[in-house]
């Protein structure tokens, strides 16, 4: 799935890196926002059966979600704690129009 650099440019939120792998799970996007670093999950479902996109981000996926972004900060000599982050989701209807981003979502 491809997002389109001038979806961010609407933002006014810079792309940082792309995905990033760890054991406990994964990073989709890292973003900045002014000083605010962001995390965020892209989900896509092309069908309702099994719940929406957003819906797949239950508990157990945004511990892997937290687990994976206090791991990319420690590399960068950060933590949760000290950081200025968030946590956004982007998600993919059926549609390839159909599109939310819902900034902190783990709020």
């Amino acid at each position: 799935m491809s997002i389109k650099p001038a979806f961010f440019g609407i933002k006014r939120i810079a792309f940082y890196c792309g995905k990033s792998v760890f054991k406990c799970g994964e990073l989709d996007l890292i973003m900045q926002d002014g000083q605010t670093i962001v995390f965020v999950e892209v989900r896509q479902r092309s069908n309702a059966h099994f719940g929406s996109a957003i819906d797949s981000v239950d508990w157990y996926k945004q511990q892997k979600w937290l687990d994976a972004a206090n791991l990319w900060l420690a590399k960068q000599n950060l933590s949760l704690e000290d950081a200025d982050c968030r946590f956004d989701l982007i998600a993919f209807g059926k549609n390839a129009q159909d599109i939310q981003w819902i900034p902190n979502f783990l709020d």
